[in-house]
């Protein structure tokens, strides 16, 4: 059965996937090779469809690339799954393999090839974001993390804070924020969709402390804060969520002067959403007539209505909602599904937390 890949196209199924020929792609600056099977990577990333036109399947040549992040896309491609490989006869540490990856030292894409204003994937156009009454959750977990640890206070986004912990190959959810957004750029980059919103997942799971303890990445750096913006378009789910986690987990107990220089757009957009939030507390008619007093009604930021916020009852990011507010969708059935799949899965975290925090108190 065909399924569909987000791109407007049917693919095959895997087992056809794997029976075409295979296409040379030549990584880094090293031009590592990675082989794969044409209809798999075509049938994933609208790039690879336009560059496999030719009858002769090309070598297609990713200079600026980091091979890591290239890695853990072909891993993606045959396993479903975000994994790292390291390299056949590299004693390194999946530690020592992604500090090249880490701001302020990252691989920079060059303008004329990296995925900005002009790189945005044909057809792709962004929709408003309508808050279904259906995500309120009234058990928010709050600050406790997915192992029922309380996270405190957010950590400030520091340009050198980095955590000491060991990353786990398998485990997309023990690498740095760094790590998995520089692969959503890569997903943008080569208009893989289906890729994006499995790391955008990832994402969401740093966002709302679903992590390893001991784990402080998922605050974004202020380096990384300008990667992002250098490397995604204006209307950027990625920046959507960067501004979220910034509005809503960053501590500003910092000086005036460590937010210079940083992207003018970034700070207007944290600017306007401080200045809209509301106390969390609000009853529903109090929290309407203090919409209405701040002269909300009518406001309208990146597609998303302000009124609607009235749905959630109080004031809280997207990411505590629902992951399909940062996910692609091509068509209005892919949203439905997705919005249903994503409900789902939330509700299931939800209930870890809460069995979590129950074994917590048990034992203290």
């Amino acid at each position: 059965m065909s399924a569909s890949t987000g791109l407007g196209v049917k693919c095959s199924t895997f087992d056809e996937d794997i029976q075409s020929p295979m296409v040379n792609v030549q990584v880094g600056q090293g031009k590592k090779p990675f082989h794969v099977h044409r209809a798999l990577i075509c049938n994933k990333s609208a790039f690879f469809q336009s560059a496999c036109t030719q009858a002769t399947p090309p070598i297609v040549d990713l200079e600026q690339v980091p091979v890591q992040l290239f890695n853990i896309f072909y891993s993606w491609l045959y396993s479903g799954r975000l994994v790292y490989i390291i390299p056949k006869g590299s004693n390194a540490t999946v530690r020592e393999e992604f500090l090249p990856l880490l701001c302020k030292e990252y691989h920079e894409i060059p303008e004329d090839q990296s995925p900005g204003e002009n790189n945005q994937p044909v057809g792709h156009q962004e929709t408003p974001v309508k808050i279904e009454p259906e995500d309120i959750e009234e058990d928010n977990p709050g600050h406790v993390d997915c192992h029922g640890q309380d996270q405190g206070r957010p950590e400030a986004p520091g340009d050198d804070s980095r955590a000491v912990a060991d990353f786990e190959a398998k485990d997309a959810k023990t690498w740095p924020i760094d790590v998995i957004v520089k692969l959503y750029t890569l997903g943008h980059y080569l208009e893989a969709q289906l890729f994006k919103n499995e790391v955008m997942n990832v994402i969401v799971d740093h966002a709302t402390g679903c992590v390893i303890p001991g784990l402080l990445q998922h605050h974004p750096t202020r380096p990384l804060v300008k990667f992002v913006y250098e490397n995604t378009p204006p209307r950027s789910l990625l920046r959507n969520i960067i501004i979220d986690l910034v509005v809503y987990q960053q501590a500003w107990d910092e000086p005036i002067e460590a937010w210079k220089g940083m992207p003018e757009e970034f700070l207007i957009k944290v600017m306007v959403s401080l200045g809209r939030r509301l106390p969390p507390k609000f009853c529903h008619e109090c929290y309407r007539k203090a919409m209405i007093g701040n002269n909300l009604t009518d406001g309208n930021v990146e597609g998303l209505c302000l009124v609607e916020r009235l749905c959630l009852n109080k004031d809280k990011a997207l990411f505590d909602s629902s992951a399909c507010y940062y996910h692609e969708h091509g068509t209005e059935e892919e949203r439905e599904e997705c919005k249903r799949i994503c409900r789902k899965e939330r509700k299931a975290k939800r209930r870890e937390v809460k069995a979590l925090k129950q074994a917590v108190t048990a034992t203290a």
